[in-house]
């Protein structure tokens, strides 16, 4: 995709471009960006004697894609928060965003939401699915293959009308 640059609304004397980089206007100097305390690039941007820090992503989705049902966060579709390129991006809702993640860290399985639980004083091992606001279920892994489980995990998103991301 070739690079596009268009002006930042809130700061007319830069421009953000689709790859994810802001630039002065005027002197046509890239901004490094340096990396906030939760993993997103920012950069500080001055108009008119006030110095605002702004976060890449949120400029490049502003300027760039089209939010007409009004979502609040913009989602780094790939989960890498330094990869601020346009097809990377896109406006979600709380909800959406926060199910665009990793593994939990007790994942056993290799597929996300899908993870090992011992139950019955721990004689028994169990597929456990568990998904925000879904309720977790539970497969007796002697009777339950791990494809088995995943198919119906996949059958859980869709039957939720939720987004797969594996």
């Amino acid at each position: 995709m070739a690079e596009l640059w268009t002006e930042v609304a809130t700061h007319t004397n830069y421009e953000v471009s689709s790859l994810g980089q802001v630039r002065n206007s005027g002197t046509g100097r890239v901004l490094k960006g340096t990396v906030n305390s939760n993993g997103y690039l920012k950069v500080d941007l001055s108009q008119d004697g006030r110095k605002t820090t702004c976060r890449i992503h949120r400029l490049v989705a502003q300027a760039f894609l089209e939010n007409p049902e009004g979502k609040e966060q913009v989602d780094h579709i790939n989960r890498v928060r330094t990869d601020n390129r346009l097809e990377n991006l896109r406006w979600a809702t709380h909800s959406e965003n926060s199910r665009n993640t990793g593994r939990h860290s007790d994942n056993t399985s290799g597929f996300k939401n899908i993870d090992t639980e011992f139950k019955n004083g721990g004689k028994n091992e169990y597929w456990r699915i568990r998904i925000r606001g879904i309720k977790h279920q539970y497969f007796n892994k002697e009777a339950w293959s791990l494809q088995q489980v995943v198919d119906i995990r996949n059958n859980l998103y869709e039957a939720h009308g939720l987004e797969r991301f594996d």
